[in-house]
């Protein structure tokens, strides 16, 4: 998956302008967000009547069918049934389980299946609990919704799909440290900083989609919002970008718990 440059511009100057973008008005939650329009880019994603609805549930054939797009498997149902992703064609107006969804997805990502004598689902559900994908408030049999469907598949994908620019992502991290140090020193030239914040998120656009790339994605804009606060607005207009600044920070140590101590010392610095 890659990062799209016009999105992020987007969430960018909406965020520092105050205002709200999104393809889908229905969504709320810049993650929601992030994930279906990228998706919907990509091709993968289809709104119903310009909305995502991602509280409905989704037919099995429309989720088979959304599955093969995401791994860029050609074919229809009938090819799903011939990989093993599904046993049968199912009937038109099918819905699925929760455990029937992640029994798709682990098949679909060639990964290991249920031991002899457990569940038949019990090897999806590890593996959505192990990524974060499972809360004990799931129940097997609930019926999956659409953004379950795409919450967890982005996070399946995110994490055995088949992705590059490992390197590149590693130097935009660097990027990221450095504009840090920068931000937290007032000698630091803004239009210099600015200008390395804008080419990392300019290279965002050829790195896999991750939580590595979604929390670069929050740290810059905080970056951002801080370099403004050096322009001393007014108490309102700099309470609110200070706020989101934090906000932003708190969502990529969500994202990257690693980067606590990275983010710490800029969370600190907002905090003055």
């Amino acid at each position: 998956m890659k990062l799209k440059y016009g999105l992020l511009l987007t969430l960018c100057v909406g965020l520092l302008g105050g205002t709200t973008w999104a393809l889908f008005e229905d969504v709320s939650g810049v993650y929601d967000q992030l994930r279906v329009e990228i998706l919907h880019q990509r091709g993968i994603f289809g709104g119903i009547d310009g909305e995502a609805r991602l509280d409905e549930t989704i037919l099995k054939s429309h989720a088979v069918g959304f599955l093969m797009k995401l791994t860029e498997t050609e074919g229809n149902l009938e090819t799903a049934v011939s990989l093993g992703i599904i046993d049968e064609v199912p009937p038109d107006d099918a819905v699925l389980t929760k455990a029937e969804w992640l029994t798709l997805l682990h098949r679909a990502y060639d990964l290991a299946p249920a031991e002899a004598g457990a569940p038949w689902y019990s090897a999806g559900v590890a593996t959505a609990r192990r990524l974060g994908l499972w809360t004990p408030r799931e129940e097997v049999t609930e019926v999956a919704t659409r953004k379950f469907v795409v919450r967890t598949a982005w996070g399946v994908d995110t994490a055995y799909g088949q992705h590059e620019n490992r390197e590149t992502l590693q130097e935009i991290e660097q990027v990221a440290m450095r504009v840090r140090d920068l931000v937290l020193d007032e000698a630091g030239d803004s239009e210099v900083v600015e200008v390395m914040i804008w080419d990392g998120i300019h290279r965002l656009k050829t790195v896999t989609l991750s939580n590595r790339s979604l929390a670069l994605v929050d740290i810059f804009q905080a970056q951002l919002l801080m370099l403004k606060l050096r322009e001393e607005p007014d108490h309102v207009l700099a309470y609110r970008w200070r706020a989101s600044a934090q906000r932003l920070l708190d969502e990529a140590q969500v994202q990257l718990p690693a980067a606590e101590g990275f983010i710490s010392d800029m969370r600190a610095a907002l905090k003055e």
